[in-house]
């Protein structure tokens, strides 16, 4: 282009006719702009089209296609409904704006192959997704056991575990109450998100029959700041497994000034302890009887009422986990209380960690040294619920 206009530029200064030959080239020139300009204006009013008719499918489609979460193999669903897949793009398809100019024969034929294409295009979509579910390894139940002499920790050693069916045979609440789920995001989320909603709705909704219970909810802990980034999808898959969105004001403790000297606050990544004490807020949702928090990898498979009724009796539930740490923060179950959370606040008051001793020198016992995740919700869970002999928690 540049060579092309230097060469105008010289040829400008030269002979009439050298001009003249100038000028009809320039309205040559204005008129390939002015075809341009005509095309453009047609492809934007047929392209939209497309991009409605798409975007249709994919808000029809999105809730199912979510059902097969990610291909970890971690998970699986035996099939894919496909009725309401195809449906659902028809309905959508069916509300395609119509073309501004009616009588623009050639137009409205290029808007059909556009809206064929993408027809074809979303049932080449649903293919994939169905194939993909064919191909996802089949989730195995894990066989009940039924005796576990020493495989549980009371924040001093190694101790037999609680027997949960026993304890929710004598919670006081036998039937009936409120009881939820939690789950938390931090960060904007991805796509796709919460890839195991479907199966704990079905759960829930499970653990409310076999409880007699009014209400077992999903909700999901959000900061302001993620909420707003949530897209229209996201949306979608919550009120199609009727979650609810609860906003948060902190995910670490406000009075919490001790963090890891490789990280600094504001940043996403680099240290678990934001995405694992937002889980705190969970304490304080009293308005029911008994709640549970799972990691978002976690995929229900059976009742959850036991739990539910033993923590409603006024136990806080967790697991240990596989790296030999006491305490995995991917699941407890609390009867929840203003004044717990209150207490996890406070515990946040001029403490620190150290690699050595652990939260606020109280130390890491049943193991002898720090463990994973010791430095996040890990270690602040396990320090605040098992050393409540220690002066520090129990100032709390």
């Amino acid at each position: 282009m540049v060579h092309s206009n230097g060469e105008v530029n010289a040829k400008s200064t030269g002979k009439a006719s050298c001009c003249c030959r100038m000028k009809a080239s320039a309205w040559r020139r204005r008129g390939m702009q002015l075809l341009c300009v005509i095309f453009l204006v047609l492809a934007a009013l047929a392209f939209p089209l497309e991009g409605y008719l798409i975007g249709s499918f994919r808000q029809a489609a999105t809730p199912q296609i979510l059902e097969l979460g990610d291909m970890e193999a971690r998970g699986s669903f035996v099939s894919l409904p496909s009725a309401d897949v195809a449906r659902g793009s028809t309905n959508n398809a069916s509300k395609a704006p119509k073309p501004m100019f009616e009588g623009n024969t050639s137009r409205m034929d290029a808007a059909q192959h556009l809206i064929e294409k993408a027809c074809a295009g979303a049932l080449g979509a649903r293919a994939e997704v169905d194939a993909a579910a064919e191909k996802r390894p089949h989730c195995k139940t894990v066989k009940k056991q039924t005796t576990c002499p020493a495989c549980c920790y009371d924040g001093r050693g190694v101790v037999p575990c609680l027997d949960v069916d026993a304890c929710a045979r004598k919670a006081p609440q036998s039937h009936g109450g409120r009881f939820a789920l939690f789950l938390a995001q931090l960060g904007p989320p991805r796509w796709p998100w919460l890839t195991f909603l479907g199966d704990m709705r079905t759960q829930a909704d499970a653990t409310m029959a076999s409880m007699n219970a009014s209400s077992v909810d999903i909700i999901v802990l959000m900061l302001p700041v993620d909420i707003q980034r949530l897209d229209s999808y996201h949306r979608r898959h919550l009120e199609a497994h009727r979650a609810k969105l609860r906003e948060v004001h902190w995910s670490l403790p406000p009075t919490l000034e001790w963090y890891p000297s490789y990280w600094r606050p504001g940043q996403t990544s680099g240290w678990c302890g934001p995405q694992d004490l937002i889980r705190l807020h969970v304490l304080g949702f009293e308005d029911y009887h008994a709640v549970a928090f799972f990691d978002q990898d976690v995929q229900l498979q059976g009742d959850l009422g036991p739990a539910l009724r033993c923590a409603s009796a006024g136990y806080f539930l967790s697991t240990s986990g596989g790296a030999g740490e006491p305490l995995n923060v991917g699941f407890f179950a609390v009867r929840p209380n203003r004044r717990l959370l209150l207490a996890a606040e406070r515990f946040a008051d001029n403490m620190t960690f150290s690699i050595k001793t652990g939260w606020g020198g109280i130390g890491f016992e049943p193991s002898t040294n720090k463990f994973v995740g010791a430095e996040c919700g890990q270690g602040y869970f396990h320090t605040l619920f098992y050393k409540q002999y220690h002066k520090r928690v129990q100032q709390a």
